[in-house]
């Protein structure tokens, strides 16, 4: 059972958990590794919220070297950082269906971020003929225009309003 276990983990990555939400990022990968005589990651990232990017206690970190992240989780697992404990380990392989799940969605996010083109690189829409006298119109990128996507200060607004009192010929108003 423990075999199994062990290869469900991630030699050369760690999870840090229970990190002050107010330590700064930077301090952690630059000053704390090399003060506590560990190899810096090369990679290590604080995991934030996606809606609002507050953080919330949680990292990763990657190594080159299996050796270097065992000597990271046995040095950081327990180490009190601004009076709270650390928790630290060794980072899980997600299970096949998750890890398809989670790949699905970077492709996802990537092809959005594609397509997403400053106002700049816009192209006027042009008419193409296709078979059998079906047209059809090949444009930039599309935009949305509801939503949230624009500022909405930006967004267009549409004002009508009725005049309060009638207006006679003359440019008057009748009292």
């Amino acid at each position: 059972m423990a075999a199994e276990e062990e290869s469900d983990l991630i030699d050369t990555a760690i999870v840090i958990k229970n990190i002050p939400f107010g330590y700064p990022e930077e301090d952690f990968a630059q000053r704390l590794f090399p003060q506590l005589g560990l190899v810096p990651p090369y990679a290590f990232n604080y995991h934030r919220n996606r809606s609002d990017g507050t953080f919330h206690g949680l990292a990763f970190a990657n190594f080159n070297a299996p050796h270097e992240a065992q000597a990271a989780v046995d040095k950081l697992n327990n180490y009190e950082l601004e009076r709270r404990r650390l928790r630290v380990e060794l980072k899980k392989k997600l299970p096949a269906e998750e890890e398809q799940r989670q790949r699905l969605a970077r492709q996802s996010r990537r092809q959005v971020a594609q397509q997403s083109v400053p106002a700049t690189e816009y192209t006027e829409p042009s008419m193409v003929i296709q078979d059998d006298t079906t047209a059809a119109i090949q444009a930039g990128p599309s935009i949305e225009m509801s939503g949230n996507f624009l500022d909405p200060i930006l967004r267009p607004r549409i004002v009508f309003r009725e005049p309060s009192t009638p207006v006679s010929q003359s440019g008057m108003s009748s009292c």
